[in-house]
C-alpha cells in the first residue's frame, strides 16, 4: 500500500507540474496557478527525478511571481521567495542548469519590485544571455517572451515586437509551433508593424 501511495503521488506530481508548465507557456495562469497550489501541498520535492525537479521549482516560482503581480497576495511573494532561495542554492551547490533559471527568477521579480527600467532591462538581458548560452531554447524563449511582456506593459511596443519576435523564433528552434502560432495570433499587431 506505501508503494501504491508513494507511485500515485509521484504521478500526480508529475501530471501537475505538466499542467503548470503548460498554463506557463500558453499564458494560462488560471490553470498555472491551479497546479500550483496542488504542488505546494506536497511536503518534499524529492520523488527520484532530481532534474524534473528543478523544473517544477522554476515554474513554481514563476507561478509565484505573476500570481503575486496579479493579486497581491502575500502568499505567491512567500513562495517566490522560497523558491528563489531554493534555487540559489543549486546554482551556489555548482548546479549550473539552474542559474538561466535563477537569472529568469530574477528578472520577474525585478518587474514584482518595480525596479528601474534599466535594472528590470538588464535583468531580462542577462536571463536571455545565460539560457542562450546554456543552450536552454525552452528557457531562452520564455525569457524572451516574458521581456516582451515587461515591454509591452510599459507601452513599448517596439521592443515588445522584437522580444515577441525572438520568442517565436526560440520555440520554433525548440520546436514548439504551437506556442509559436499562439504568439503569432496574440501579437499580430505588433508584430505586423515589425515586418
Amino acid at each position: 500500500d506505501e508503494y501504491r501511495r508513494v507511485a500515485v503521488d509521484s504521478v500526480l506530481r508529475n501530471f501537475y507540474t505538466c499542467k503548470l508548465m503548460l498554463g506557463i507557456y500558453f499564458n494560462d495562469l488560471e490553470a498555472a496557478g491551479a497546479a500550483a497550489d496542488i504542488l505546494w501541498k506536497y511536503p518534499s520535492d524529492v520523488d527520484g527525478t532530481v532534474a524534473f525537479s528543478f523544473f517544477r521549482r522554476f515554474f513554481l516560482g514563476l507561478t509565484a511571481l505573476q500570481m503575486a503581480k496579479k493579486t497581491g497576495k502575500f502568499k505567491h511573494i512567500r513562495r517566490s521567495r522560497a523558491v528563489i532561495k531554493e534555487i540559489r542554492s543549486f546554482a551556489k551547490g555548482g548546479n549550473v542548469n539552474c542559474h538561466p533559471m535563477l537569472l529568469l527568477l530574477y528578472a520577474e521579480r525585478s518587474v514584482l519590485r518595480r525596479r528601474p527600467e534599466n535594472e528590470t532591462k538588464d535583468a531580462f538581458s542577462n536571463a536571455i544571455v545565460a539560457a542562450n548560452r546554456s543552450g536552454f531554447m525552452n528557457h531562452a524563449a520564455l525569457a524572451y517572451e516574458r521581456a516582451a511582456s515587461y515591454y509591452l506593459q510599459r507601452g513599448d511596443k517596439s521592443e515588445a515586437a522584437h522580444y515577441f519576435n525572438k520568442a517565436r523564433e526560440k520555440f520554433g528552434e525548440w520546436g514548439a509551433s504551437a506556442k509559436s502560432e499562439q504568439i503569432d495570433k496574440q501579437y499580430s499587431h505588433l508584430l505586423l508593424d515589425r515586418k
